[in-house]
């Protein structure tokens, strides 16, 4: 019977080594299979986190994409303006010239030059235009940056070439009716615009006061009918007149 215990002691010493064994390669293969698998997370997350910089990146450029759509409307509604709009009609030249005319044919590409929209009245006088949707913040007379920046041009234009000369500012209006608004109507927009030029003009940029008339129109002079949103920004502008007379000779351009 002693040989059947020594058999037996055998036989489980063997079993648990055996199992300890076993135990031993599991939980290393386990270890290994876990740092397999946060190895995979940490790459999932790097490429989670290099799918949304794209995806930000592709906003801002569809966000740029649009912007350029935007610019290129504004570009094309004033290409269509611009084309639309008829020929000034022939000054009155029987007191000018030939030279005379030539001269201030010159004058008016000299002030084309400077980005400004500048033509010949019927009368002969010079006219320089400024767009109300660029001069002006929405339904108001206050002047924006880009507003300010063309009348720094004109005056510097009134102060020097033309200085002397009077100068007639004429507010214009489209055709719908004023609502929200502080103005009575639009006489009173025209108005409060042109006196926006010209207190800019004289408290800015030293135009005399004497030279300067305030005119409104309203919305009873339109370049073009009131039936789309590119014929109403054509109508609501400021036109600022520089009276030529007519025994005047315009300056060398020396």
């Amino acid at each position: 019977m002693g040989w059947l215990r020594v058999a037996a002691t055998s036989i489980f010493l063997l079993f648990f080594l055996t199992a300890g064994c076993a135990s031993t390669d599991w939980e290393s293969r386990y270890l290994e299979k876990e740092q397999e698998a946060r190895a995979l997370q940490a790459q999932y997350d790097l490429q989670r986190q290099a799918l949304a910089e794209r995806e930000a990146m592709n906003e801002e450029v569809r966000s740029q994409y649009q912007d350029s759509l935007a610019q290129v409307d504004v570009l094309e509604q004033r290409i269509v303006a611009l084309r639309d709009r008829p020929a000034p009609e022939q000054p009155v030249v029987a007191d000018r010239s030939v030279g005379d005319l030539a001269r201030l044919e010159q004058e008016l590409v000299r002030l084309r030059k400077q980005n400004l929209d500048v033509d010949l009245t019927p009368d002969g006088n010079v006219e320089i235009t400024l767009e109300s949707d660029v001069s002006f913040a929405s339904g108001s007379h206050k002047l924006t940056k880009r507003g300010r920046s063309m009348l720094d041009t004109v005056a510097r234009e009134l102060n020097g070439q033309f200085s002397g000369n009077l100068v007639r500012v004429i507010g214009h209006t489209d055709s719908d009716p004023i609502r929200k608004s502080p103005y009575k109507d639009n006489w009173e927009l025209g108005s409060e615009r042109a006196l926006g030029v010209i207190r800019y003009l004289h408290d800015e940029r030293g135009v005399d006061a004497e030279r300067l008339v305030a005119a409104s129109r309203g919305e009873n002079a339109p370049l073009a009918e009131n039936s789309t949103k590119e014929s109403k920004a054509r109508n609501r502008r400021v036109e600022i007149v520089v009276i030529i007379p007519r025994h005047e000779i315009v300056g060398s351009l020396d």
